[in-house]
């Protein structure tokens, strides 16, 4: 397999502009919902044509484009203020390439023991898929962890296969599903995968830190050629960071040399299709990217 795109996540510090503005809850209105918006649709255009001067054609968008969209106070309609708006940047998306996918946050929990929380969940689920919907119709994806253990796996991983029977089919047809650092190994949402049929997210860094093999890469290419199979023919996408210190799984500012070199070889090693895209988590972001288009 060969390597296709790099991108990053949410903000281009090179142009100063974040896909991510919000606001306190308690300043919900009309007019801060609207200028925060328009902000950010913006920025996410600049970024757009930034991305294309720099060949770079992955980038994921930050959940708060239309902040508290998901919230049982908002109240505006987002697809009507800004028609012409979304209509432009799904135009822009199709003139340039560009691949997007978006990553609700770490209280998206499908799996939750509380309803409420899963139903919290369900409506951030589908007002991302709602929005990369109307600018990037039939290709958008949606990234997400399994959730939380709750002291019995396995019934954790049946009341995510569950819940997930209660997202729409637009959002299930988004859903990929990414290993993470703690809890849910490659195994499990491989596992997880198989049940419900949407395509695994490979972390290399999370499975460093969260793997029960006895050494981290050990029969990686295996593992990468089921994770790749999920995709069913589509292009798979994987993550990539460099550890900062040995405990936990912080990020550093860029990838380092010898963990990019590293997914390389182990991805060409792998016969299933023949391209893959790597979304770089790196803190400095779009020039982290650019260091790697270098190599």
């Amino acid at each position: 397999m060969n390597l296709r795109y790099l991108g990053y996540a949410c903000i281009n510090t090179s142009i100063g502009k974040t896909t991510n503005k919000t606001f306190r809850l308690k300043n919900l209105n009309y007019d801060k919902y609207y200028q925060t918006v328009q902000y950010n649709l913006r920025s996410l255009e600049d970024i757009i044509l930034w991305n294309r001067e720099n060949n770079i054609n992955f980038f994921r968008i930050g959940s708060e484009i239309i902040p508290f969209a998901s919230h049982e106070e908002f109240d505006f309609d987002w697809k009507k203020d800004f028609k012409d708006k979304l209509r432009s940047l799904k135009e822009m998306a199709n003139e340039t390439n560009m691949r997007f996918t978006m990553h609700p946050g770490q209280y998206t929990v499908l799996n939750s023991q509380r309803p409420e929380v899963v139903q919290k969940a369900i409506d951030e689920i589908e007002y991302h898929a709602q929005f990369l919907h109307e600018i990037y119709p039939d290709k958008g994806k949606i990234v997400i962890h399994t959730g939380g253990v709750y002291g019995d796996k396995d019934k954790a991983k049946k009341v995510f296969i569950k819940n997930f029977e209660l997202l729409s089919e637009l959002a299930k047809k988004m859903l990929i599903l990414e290993n993470d650092d703690k809890s849910y190994n490659v195994f499990d949402v491989l596992e997880i995968s198989e049940k419900i049929n949407i395509p695994v997210v490979f972390d290399i860094l999370h499975h460093i830190c969260n793997t029960p093999c006895k050494k981290p890469y050990e029969n990686l290419e295996e593992i990468i050629e089921k994770v790749v199979n999920t995709w069913k023919g589509d292009i798979p996408i994987f993550h990539l960071s460099s550890r900062k210190g040995n405990i936990g799984c912080p990020h550093t500012e860029f990838i380092r040399k010898p963990d990019f070199n590293k997914l390389i070889s182990i991805m060409k090693k792998v016969k299933n299709y023949s391209q893959f895209d790597i979304m770089v988590e790196a803190k400095a972001k779009e020039k982290a990217v650019i260091e790697l288009l270098k190599i």
